[in-house]
């Protein structure tokens, strides 16, 4: 019933995959996936507590599961709770630290106390052994970081953006297209 629930909710039969994923559960209730399979569905079809209720329940048989913490997070984001999303988030990435997803969904609230996960996604170490997808998603969640970095005047009178750990030197953007680099370059 798992799998059936998973294909019927690729092929965008959502209330069908929610009923075969909800007699998976019944099947066997322990299975932490079928229960982060309901909550994506239930998400889908815009019933957010009910989605909140499965991804909970997916943390509780299985804690280290980064990314139903991190759909956690996209639900309370689109309940407005933007504190428990960012929880979320951070604990996604403490559980799994080069999490691509969770950067980005980070970058959107951009309204964190803790900064020290913007260091780590400036760094090129996270940069290592990430899918095309998954470094998009990085650049962008950068890109984002940067574009909302304060304006600082330097000495020499010229403007430039500085976010948390951008050293003149560090990549702040770079994409790999046609064989051309694009690079952008902040300051601290």
């Amino acid at each position: 019933h798992a799998n059936l629930g998973g294909i019927l909710k690729e092929l965008g039969k959502l209330k069908e995959a929610e009923l075969s994923t909800r007699n998976a559960i019944n099947l066997k209730y322990d299975f932490a996936p079928a229960h982060y399979n309901l909550g994506i569905i239930l998400t889908k079809l815009g019933n957010l507590k009910e989605a909140e209720s499965s991804f909970r329940k997916a943390i509780k048989l299985k804690s280290d599961f980064y990314t139903a913490h991190h759909s956690l997070g996209i639900v309370y984001t689109n309940l407005g709770k933007l504190k428990e999303a960012e929880s979320c988030f951070l604990k996604a990435i403490t559980i799994k630290s080069d999490y691509a997803k969770a950067y980005f969904s980070l970058s959107y609230l951009n309204y964190s106390d803790e900064d020290s996960w913007k260091k780590y996604l400036f760094s090129e170490k996270i940069l290592e052994n990430q899918s095309k997808s998954d470094l998009v998603d990085l650049y962008f969640a950068r890109a984002r970081i940067y574009e909302k970095a304060p304006f600082e005047e330097p000495e020499d009178g010229s403007t430039t953006k500085s976010s948390p750990g951008i050293r003149p030197t560090s990549p702040i953007f770079s994409k790999h297209a046609d064989g051309k680099v694009f690079t952008f370059i902040g300051n601290s």
